[in-house]
Parts: structure tokens; C-alpha cells; sequence
């Protein structure tokens, strides 16, 4: 699906075993040029109940955040939410910004339980980059993995799209992890504008 030069580019406020796959939001059907949405491309996972996977997007030109998260709880086993395998503020290619106008991945106020960004292998692998605020902001949130992104790069990793901030940035949160010792799991934050990684009262971060 191509969804842009809407209000949201999709918008999800309580579901059952959600998939969003292998879309273009916020870009033109060659994904290539911004069609901006006017405000998030992924809007507000609040209340959401149960999730599969955020995978394989193409996640571009938004006005707001590329996937914004806000005040919602997904409990379970590990793993039960995966944002994996998207380009985030670059075009189709990986080659060149696209920016989102705010942050790439925003989590603001939930426990959010089970939820891992990104993975050990290159399908899994995020790119976000280009965005307007920091590539990942987490605020105020617990139990979120991130693995083996780049994230102010470009899909290769040697070349930088940077975002206009930070690369990752946490604030008031607790439990979250950042790779797993593995190459594969090993995130790469270069080329940003400011901190590759930001943290201010952050507990049990590994």
C-alpha cells in the first residue's frame, strides 16, 4: 500500500495480533519523494491489546514521527511487538534521507513489555536515519530491546544520513536493552547531529 497526504498515515488505537507490512507511508509510489502525511506515519499503539510485527516499511517524509508510540501497555512472552526490517527517514533505496519531520521511533509513557526494534540478522535491521528530532527517543517507557540497527546511517552502514539529533535517546526509563554481544545484534549510532547514545535517569540499561 501506498498511504500518504492524509491527516495520519495509519493510526491504530486498540487491535488484536496487528501486522503492518510492506508499506510506503508518507512517500510516493516509487519511494523515492515525500508525500508527506500531515502529522505521524504509525500513530499511537495506546491500549493496544496484543501486536505481531511492524515489518519491512518503508516509513518516509512524514510531517511528525515516523512511528509514534504513546501512553499504551503490550504485555506478554518476548517479542510479542517487532518493529523489524524498515527504512525510517530514508528513501526506498537506503541511499538517501527522506526525513521525517519529528523522530524516527518515539515511545513515550507505557510499559511496553515484549517489544524488540530491530533483530540479530540484516533482514531485521532498521535503518533510521534522516529524521528531523533523534533516530529512537524512549520516555518514560521499560522492557524494550533494540538490536542491530543503523541508526544515522545509510543501509550499508558506511556512509552517514544523519538524524538532526541524537541517535538514541532515553529519559526516565528503565529495562531496556541495546544489542546482545553479537555482530549481528551490535546497533551502529554514527553520523548523528548531536549524542549517538543519550541517556538521563536510565536503570538497568545493558
Amino acid at each position: 500500500n501506498v498511504i500518504s497526504a492524509s491527516d495520519q498515515g495509519i493510526q491504530v488505537t486498540t487491535g488484536t495480533n496487528v501486522k503492518i507490512r510492506g508499506n510506503f507511508i508518507g512517500t510516493d509510489p516509487t519511494g523515492l519523494m515525500a508525500r508527506p502525511n500531515a502529522s505521524d506515519g504509525i500513530d499511537n499503539f495506546s491500549s493496544a491489546s496484543t501486536w505481531s510485527d511492524v515489518t519491512q516499511n518503508l516509513i518516509s517524509g512524514n510531517t511528525g514521527q515516523g512511528i509514534n508510540a504513546i501512553s499504551g501497555s503490550v504485555s506478554g512472552a518476548s517479542g510479542d511487538l517487532i518493529i523489524a526490517g524498515n527504512y525510517i527517514g530514508v528513501d526506498r533505496t537506503g541511499t538517501s534521507a527522506l526525513p521525517n519531520g519529528g523522530n524516527g521511533i518515539n515511545f513515550v509513557a507505557g510499559r511496553w513489555s515484549g517489544v524488540t526494534i530491530g533483530g540479530t540478522t540484516a533482514a531485521d535491521r532498521n535503518v533510521i536515519s534522516g529524521s528531523g528530532t533523534n533516530g529512537i527517543t524512549l520516555t518514560g517507557v521499560s522492557n524494550i530491546t533494540i538490536l542491530g540497527n543503523y541508526i544515522g546511517t545509510d543501509a550499508t552502514g558506511l556512509m552517514a544520513i544523519p538524524n538532526g539529533g541524537r541517535g538514541i535517546a532515553m529519559s526516565a526509563s528503565s529495562a531496556i536493552n541495546l544489542g546482545d554481544g553479537s555482530s549481528g545484534g551490535r546497533n551502529i549510532m554514527s553520523g548523528n547531529a548531536a549524542h549517538g547514545l543519550f541517556m538521563s535517569e536510565v536503570s538497568d540499561a545493558n
